[in-house]
């Protein structure tokens, strides 16, 4: 065999194996969305709901609040703590 039909043969076998591994894969997902059932959807709901979630936002907020530079007002401050989100849960921290 030359090296012109040897690149030519491996090429064709390359891209065969890559078109029926497309074809065998349309059928076959990784994942699947399902709805939530009810005890997911209540463990869900209450993520933040509990004592230790709580405690968390509370030390996110101080820790928040102790960056923040000394000379801006009150309603600047609420309106910064107002806009942070938990990194973990997505929730507000605030309110």
């Amino acid at each position: 065999m030359s090296s012109l039909s040897r690149r030519r043969f491996l090429s064709t076998f390359a891209l065969g194996g890559l078109g029926a591994a497309l074809i065998a894969g349309t059928s076959a997902t990784a994942f699947t969305q399902k709805p939530m059932d009810a005890e997911t959807h209540k463990l869900y709901a209450t993520a933040c709901g509990g004592p230790e979630a709580t405690v968390y936002h509370r030390e996110l907020l101080a820790q928040a609040k102790a960056q923040l530079p000394k000379a801006i007002s009150n309603a600047e401050i609420e309106a910064a703590m107002a806009a942070l989100t938990c990194p973990i849960c997505g929730c507000r921290l605030a309110g």
